[in-house]
């Protein structure tokens, strides 16, 4: 064995070490979200999740629109807030997913309504998360976790009913020619 050495000091082997690191770069970064969604899931920065937190506001919507006749204004987060706090809902944080530290995400289009006019629309929204699920205070005051497919058909814009059909009045057919 004398001449050669002893090692690596090929292409190949050096290649082999970078996928070998390669594959365990992208294991921890699969850990690492895994991690992140599980402290989605619970609710890791308050103590509180999405769901909760949204099953309290839905308490403090209902006693709004008890008192005003209608649901509060939903134009941004801020306004929400204004509406809401601390009338009907003493703890701010409680529009915040506790998870991200985001405020949930209000639906512009039904603010104000009264809610019999939008029985099925979503009222808030927290981000989605890794997996493309998402949190959602429904105006009935429903709270439901729903999936990407779910959400753009929530999110969809509404098609306007077609026109009803006209009754049409018989009209007397032309009188045959004569041959």
């Amino acid at each position: 064995m004398e001449g050669r050495e002893l090692g690596c000091k090929t292409l190949g082997c050096g290649a082999g070490a970078l996928i070998v690191l390669l594959v365990f770069y992208g294991m921890m970064a699969t850990t690492q979200q895994a991690a992140k969604q599980i402290k989605l899931r619970r609710g890791a920065k308050n103590g509180q999740t999405a769901a909760q937190n949204l099953q309290v506001v839905a308490r403090a919507v209902a006693a709004y629109e008890t008192a005003n006749k209608r649901l509060p204004p939903t134009d941004s987060p801020r306004v929400l807030r204004e509406a809401l706090v601390p009338t009907y809902l003493p703890d701010k944080s409680r529009l915040i997913d506790g998870a991200t530290g985001q405020p949930f995400a209000p639906n512009p289009q039904i603010s104000g309504k009264k809610s019999n006019a939008v029985p099925k629309a979503y009222l808030l929204t927290s981000s989605a998360d890794i997996a493309g699920y998402r949190t959602v205070l429904f105006v009935s005051g429903r709270v439901r976790t729903v999936g990407s497919g779910e959400w753009q058909m929530l999110t969809a814009p509404r098609s306007s009913l077609p026109a009803p059909a006209v009754p049409s009045t018989p009209v007397p057919s032309p009188a045959q020619s004569p041959r």
